[in-house]
Order: structure tokens, then C-alpha cells, then sequence
């Protein structure tokens, strides 16, 4: 496993560089499907970046209100970026808000979008799925198959890969390559 990955003097968490290249990688593939799905690249891009924002937001307002009395002797800790301080499912809910809203404005079917934002999110669970496995998360139970991987003092199933390549093939079935 490979949790941390050192750039000249930078040290970065490398699940979170995986998940922003894949991130990146996605909205690349995404424009470019879009035209096909009668969706301006614009406004994927724009839909994307509303959608994290919203999210990211609503995510660290929840945990704030959970956490308030953590929070009421230094207030100013509220708005310091931390990634481990936030509420998960409360983001999901706060992006995909945003997104409906961002779609209605440019009177976009739900369709529409959701079909011009499948590459983006099968290669975002790719990148997550391949996080996973560099930081030793989502790890399976232990096994004695041969394919099975050293983590934690035992061999457990590579439950990151299965989720990977399921992840994979989906890519591939719904955006097959132009060959």
C-alpha cells in the first residue's frame, strides 16, 4: 500500500491525488461525451464545479451542527479546510442538490445530465476504488486464494481491484472507444 507519495518536498496523501486525477480524467471524457448527449462541455464543467462546491459546503455545515459545541470556542475553526471533519452523506445529499438546481436552471432533463455525467462517474469509481487499495481502505476478508494480498497482518481478498475492474467493465460498456 502506498498512503502517502512524496513529491520533492511535498508530501501528499495519495488516495486524495488519485481521486482528483480521476476527477480530472472523468470531466475530460465527460465534455467529450456531452456533444453526443445534446449537453454543452460548459456547462458539464459548470455542473461539476457547483456540484462540489455544494457538496464540500453542505458537508462541513452538517458536521459543524453536529459538532457545534466542539466548534463554539473557536469559531473560526469552522471555515479551515479539513477533509476528515466532514459529513459524508450530507454532502452527497448538498451536491446533488446543487446539481438538480444548476440542471433546472439550464433546463436540462434529469436524463440529460445524468447521461452526460456517466463517464465522469464511472472514472471517479475507478480512482476510488484504486484510492482504496493505495491507502489500504475497504480491505476484504481474510482468504487464502492465491490473488490474495498482504494488508493489515493477514491475506485478505483485493476487494479493491473486484470493485475496480467492475467499475472498469461499466466504463467501457457504457462509453465503449472509438476504434
Amino acid at each position: 500500500m502506498f498512503p502517502i507519495t512524496h513529491i520533492g518536498p511535498l508530501t501528499i496523501q495519495t488516495s486524495w491525488l488519485i481521486i482528483l486525477i480521476g476527477l480530472w480524467l472523468g470531466l475530460s471524457i465527460a465534455e467529450k461525451h456531452s456533444l453526443k448527449r445534446g449537453v454543452e462541455p460548459s456547462i458539464v464543467s459548470n455542473l461539476v464545479f457547483i456540484t462540489i462546491i455544494g457538496g464540500l459546503v453542505t458537508a462541513r455545515l452538517a458536521y459543524v451542527a453536529r459538532y457545534f459545541s466542539t466548534f463554539i470556542s473557536d469559531p473560526a475553526s469552522i471555515i479551515l479546510p479539513n477533509l476528515l471533519t466532514v459529513d459524508a452523506s450530507a454532502g452527497l445529499v448538498g451536491g446533488a442538490l446543487a446539481a438538480l438546481i444548476y440542471a433546472n436552471r439550464k433546463k436540462l432533463s434529469f436524463w440529460q445530465f445524468a447521461d452526460a455525467l456517466t463517464p465522469l462517474l464511472a472514472v471517479l469509481a475507478i480512482s476510488i476504488h484504486l484510492a482504496n487499495f493505495a491507502s489500504g481502505h475497504a480491505y476484504g476478508s481474510p482468504t487464502n486464494v492465491p490473488w490474495a494480498i498482504d494488508l493489515w497482518g493477514d491475506r485478505r481478498h483485493p476487494v479493491q481491484l473486484y470493485e475496480l475492474s467492475g467499475a472498469g467493465l461499466t466504463l467501457s460498456i457504457l462509453c465503449p472507444s472509438r476504434q
